[in-house]
């Protein structure tokens, strides 16, 4: 708080001073004392300045240790959430890297796949061909048949229109070998010979009209002539 003297007159107004008491002249304690309350005043002042900025540096210096602590929290954060997203990024990148070897596989697998189906279908159309041509051929073998019924039809029918026919001369036939066995009996059985009934042929025939084979015959003249020389 500043203190100020009281005006003095000037003798250029005594209107204003009219009714006042005396001026009287301040003394030397009192001006002392005035300029000791000024002084102290002006350093009240500047205690009170001093005061105010030491509270103000100390509000910015806590302000700036807070600051400081947020700014260091952030940090913090930001490095962890580095971090996590270095982890995060190294994640990705395998998972990337696992992604890519599946893809390949299957890729390859397709690849595969589409070579088995091209293969398929290669195969399938050649079956396809040697099924149409298998199947011309069966046509073509079912016509034939169809052609060999018919005329195994006809054949039979011809055989059915000749077959009383064809009978009774294949009786006739087996009449006439009966017959011709018959024959042939009895020309063996005149064949034969009597002595030895040997069907080699008559070599000689007697007065008798019987009829001895050759080898009967010389038998019969050894015996005929031992007993003469006997």
């Amino acid at each position: 708080m500043y203190f100020s003297y009281p005006a003095q007159p000037t003798g250029k107004d005594p209107e204003l001073f009219r009714g006042l008491p005396e001026y009287i002249p301040p003394s030397d304690d009192f001006l002392l004392h005035v300029e000791c309350r000024q002084k102290q005043g002006i350093l009240q002042h500047q205690y009170e300045s001093l005061v105010h900025d030491m509270l103000a540096k100390e509000r910015s210096d806590a302000l700036i240790r807070a600051q400081e602590g947020t700014v260091a929290q952030q940090l913090r954060d930001a490095q962890d959430r580095i971090r996590e997203l270095e982890g995060a990024a190294a994640e990705r990148e395998r998972d990337m890297k696992t992604l890519c070897e599946h893809l390949s596989k299957s890729y390859e697998s397709r690849q595969q796949v589409q070579k088995l189906l091209d293969d398929t279908m290669t195969s399938n159309w050649d079956a396809h061909q040697k099924s149409n041509e298998l199947q011309v051929k069966l046509w073509q073998n079912e016509l034939q048949l169809k052609e060999r019924d018919d005329q195994l039809v006809n054949l039979q029918h011809e055989f059915d229109q000749h077959k009383d026919q064809s009978a009774a001369e294949l009786a006739n036939v087996r009449n006439a070998q009966v017959k011709l066995r018959d024959t042939l009996k009895e020309i063996r059985g005149d064949l034969d010979c009597p002595i030895c009934q040997g069907d080699n042929k008559i070599n000689r025939s007697y007065p008798c009209l019987h009829g001895i084979c050759t080898t009967c015959a010389q038998s019969w003249y050894e015996q005929q002539e031992k007993k003469r020389n006997g």
